[in-house]
């Protein structure tokens, strides 16, 4: 997908990884998917078809909740494409969807 978004020219790609609701499901089901993500973090910064294609890597959400395995891949993502500048890939980590207030 990130190679078709490179070919037609599309900069920025978000992906919502892991919602603050998910921190209510059963450890090993959090260390689970945390763990997956720490591993395509990983392998995408270390990917050389994305580093000519110029990916960024960066996160959003709040990290200071999440493990410090998974802020290490994180700034170890970011860090290693910090340099590239034609797309970005945002992964949303611990973010909260907004209520909406009931108008009854």
């Amino acid at each position: 997908m990130l190679e078709w978004c490179a070919e037609v020219g599309i900069p920025a790609v978000s992906l919502w990884v892991f919602s603050t609701n998910n921190f209510r499901r059963p450890a090993t089901e959090i260390s689970g998917i945390l763990s997956a993500v720490e591993s395509k973090l990983t392998a995408l910064a270390r990917q050389p078809k994305f580093h000519r294609l110029g990916l960024r890597i960066r996160a959003v959400g709040k990290l200071d909740l999440l493990p410090d395995s998974t802020i290490a891949a994180i700034r170890a993502a970011e860090g290693a494409t910090a340099g590239n500048r034609k797309m970005v890939l945002t992964f949303a980590v611990a973010c909260g969807a907004a209520r909406r207030s009931s108008t009854r």
